[in-house]
């Protein structure tokens, strides 16, 4: 993305926030928002304001994943990077009935 188009994204952002807490600040101003001096209500606001946003985000990838769990996890990239010194192979013989003869209980 270019630099003029990551500020104007930025510039897009900041106004719907702005906007968001103008209309907060207008509607609970003498409201939810009584007994706090102006600076403490527009640092409240914004908090709202950012909280939402954040939270509508991440609504959104909690629906995307839910949809496809492993869309984005390339396991074979993790595999590879793996160091091969460290590799450990577990696995079982079925002629060898270990668990049959032993009580865990």
């Amino acid at each position: 993305m270019s630099a003029r188009r990551c500020w104007m994204l930025a510039a897009t952002v900041a106004a719907f926030l702005a906007a968001q807490v103008a209309l907060v600040c207008a509607m609970a101003w003498g409201g939810a928002l009584q007994g706090m001096s102006p600076w403490e209500k527009v640092v409240n606001t914004l908090f709202l304001a950012m909280k939402s946003t954040v939270a509508a985000v991440a609504q959104a990838e909690v629906m995307h994943a839910a949809e496809d769990p492993l869309a984005r996890w390339d396991w074979m990239e993790t595999a590879a990077a793996l160091p091969l010194q460290r590799t450990l192979n577990v696995s079982r013989s079925t002629r060898f009935p270990v668990y049959e003869a032993t009580d865990f209980g």
